[in-house]
Order: C-alpha cells, then structure tokens, then sequence
C-alpha cells in the first residue's frame, strides 16, 4: 500500500500540484479503490457462498447445518468482510483514517449485532421446528431478554470506544440514570419476569384460547414475547396485551376443554316438593308404562 500511495504521489508531482494536494487526492484514489475492492469482494464470497457452501448445507441430511444455511447467520457474516478488509488497510490512509475508523466502529458493531440476533432467531427456529416440547416451552420471551442485553452491552463498548474512555466509566454514567432505565424498560423488565413465571407455571402457550374481556381478548394466542402476548380473536381481530397483564390479573384459559373435548354445563332444575311422595308398586307400573 506504501509503495502504491509513493507511486501515486510521484506522478501528482509531475502535474505541479502542491503537497497538501497531492496527499488528498493520493489517499482518496486509494480510499475509493479499498472501497471497490471491499464490495467486490464481498459479493464473491457471497457467490461462493450461494454456489457451494448453500448448495451443500440444503442437500445435507443434518438439521443442524440445513438450518444454518437457510437462516441468516453467515450472510450477515459475510456482510463485516468489507469492513474487516478496510479496518487491516485504512491505516495506510493518514488523510482519512480518523474519520473511517469512527465509521467503521459503528458499521462493525451494526452487523456484530445483526450476527447475534441472527444466530439467537437461528437457536429459536431450531427449538421451535425439532423440539417437540417447543408449543408448551417457548424460548422466545428467553431469547428477547438476551438481545436486549446483547444491544445495550455493544452500545456501552460503541460509546466507550467513540469517547475514549473505560466502559467502566460509561456503566458509572447508567447507574445514575437507573431511575430513567428503569422506566423506559418497565414493560420489558416486568414482561421477563412474567415469562419466566408464564413458562414455569404453563399458564400459556401459543395456540391456547384465553379470554379477557376487560382488554377485548377473546380468542387463540398466536405469539409470546418479552413485553406482549398476541392474540387472535373470534373475528379475526388482534389483540396485543402486556404479558405481565397475565400475571398481575385473571384471565381464563380454555386449554382443558380442548384438550378433553368436553365442559362441564351447570344448570338449575326447578322441583315442586308437594310432588315428592313415595314410590309405591302402582305408581312405579304406571310409570313403567
């Protein structure tokens, strides 16, 4: 890279361009060349990819490597090879170096995000499509908490590495914004628990038919999650309610009348106690009659 940029260099200086110039254009023409050279890159190994990696993995005959190559795991990981190629490069370009590497922190930690939120949606597909307890236990409330974690720990590390300080000090910084936290995560913090409760108890699982008329619910759940359970109702209306709805009130479950194929009906039958005499021999053959 050195000796291109000195060559680029030694031919601005037969145009008679200053030095500052010369530096400026040296370093954008080699800036717009790793540029190209990133995305095409890129879209090789995603040929390869498609061509024989995908290819392989769909004709295979384990779940586990036929559902990695259907999610969305490695085209997210395919997505950082241009920003990882500009990150080993960019310091052969003093001219925009600072300014790069701020953006590449951010690109960086943008598809590192992407990459675990795909892998933790790949982890759910597999439990929900080979987990035959998968409708009873539902991870996916499980699973929502930890991106959250996952957001708000590659945030810490983003702002830290942009400030120039510890991530120590940032963390300081949140602990005297609890009160703030706490109320902009309140249903999240309060629907984690109610899953963890919903899932310890089997109080619900997707595909029961729950009723709650103080919220409109009347009908089958078609989605848990962290902060909302989603409920089609008899209509064809949906309904979303705060999980920790199901917590905090009653609401009723029609899961055993399903699963038994039957409810109990109580009614109320009226008897005139004037008519109640004993059952003699007479009145039992004019009844058998």
């Amino acid at each position: 890279m050195n000796t291109l940029r000195n060559i680029i260099l030694d031919f601005l200086l037969q145009l008679n361009f200053s030095e500052t110039i010369r530096i400026i254009i040296a370093d954008t023409i080699l800036l717009i060349g790793l540029l190209v050279i990133s995305i095409i890159s890129y879209f090789i190994f995603k040929l390869i990819f498609k061509l024989t990696i995908k290819k392989a993995g769909l004709k295979s005959n384990t779940i586990f490597m036929k559902g990695l190559v259907e999610s969305k795991v490695i085209p997210n990981v395919l997505k950082l090879i241009p920003a990882i190629f500009l990150i080993q490069l960019i310091d052969y370009i003093p001219t925009y170096q600072a300014f790069i590497d701020f953006i590449l922190v951010i690109v960086i930690a943008y598809f590192a995000l992407k990459i675990s939120m795909s892998i933790l949606d790949f982890i759910n597909d597999l439990y929900n499509k080979y987990n035959k307890n998968a409708r009873n236990k539902p991870i996916k409330g499980i699973l929502s908490a930890i991106k959250i974690v996952i957001v708000v720990i590659v945030v810490i590390v983003v702002i830290s590495n942009l400030l120039g300080e510890s991530p120590t000090v940032i963390l300081a910084g949140l602990g005297a914004m609890s009160a703030v936290l706490m109320l902009i995560f309140q249903d999240s913090i309060l629907g984690l628990v109610a899953g963890f409760q919903m899932s310890a108890n089997d109080l619900v699982r997707i595909g029961d038919w729950i009723e709650m008329p103080k919220y409109g619910v009347d009908g089958h759940v078609m989605d848990v999650t962290l902060t909302f359970i989603q409920v089609e109702n008899w209509d064809n209306t949906t309904v979303t309610i705060p999980a920790y709805k199901l917590i905090s009130e009653s609401f009723t479950n029609w899961r055993s009348v399903f699963d038994i194929g039957g409810r109990r009906i109580r009614r109320s039958v009226n008897i005139d106690v004037k008519s109640v005499k004993i059952l003699d021999k007479e009145l039992y053959d004019k009844l058998m009659k």
